[in-house]
């Protein structure tokens, strides 16, 4: 005996869909056809219509179902432009870095001068002394 759970008949299968009374007759109707459970003639007749609607309508259905099993792209979608308000937040984070950056900095530059230490003299600052000895 096969492990598993017993596969769903159509009636079960369409009885658990969402949709109208009538659309679920359709889809029943549709899908026995296509199983080979009943013929386009007794499915006209149950449907009460005439073959060639009958085609259409199973025509269309089959390009719906077609459609909906196209695989799709993998992992998340892209996402779309920001909002308004994330893109202010990210302006924001923006200038918040560079701010701290600059704060680091001007620490720096503090500690240095409570050091004493003097910033590398510049080309024309050392040609200067030079030219001085």
């Amino acid at each position: 005996m096969p492990a598993g759970r017993k596969p769903l008949g159509i009636e079960e299968l369409v009885a658990r869909l969402p949709g109208s009374p009538v659309a679920q007759v359709r889809l029943r109707v549709l899908l026995a056809n296509i199983a080979g459970q009943i013929s386009v003639d007794d499915a006209c007749a149950a449907l009460g219509i005439e073959e060639s609607w009958f085609f259409e309508l199973k025509h269309r259905s089959l390009e719906r179902w077609l459609e909906a099993v196209e695989p799709e792209r993998a992992g998340r979608p892209p996402a779309g432009p920001p909002s308004p308000e994330q893109a202010r937040i990210a302006e924001l984070e923006q200038r918040n870095r560079q701010l701290e950056l600059e704060l680091e900095a001007a620490r720096l530059r503090a500690e240095l001068a409570r050091e004493d230490v003097s910033r590398p003299a510049s080309g024309a600052e050392r040609a200067a002394k030079k030219a001085k000895w």
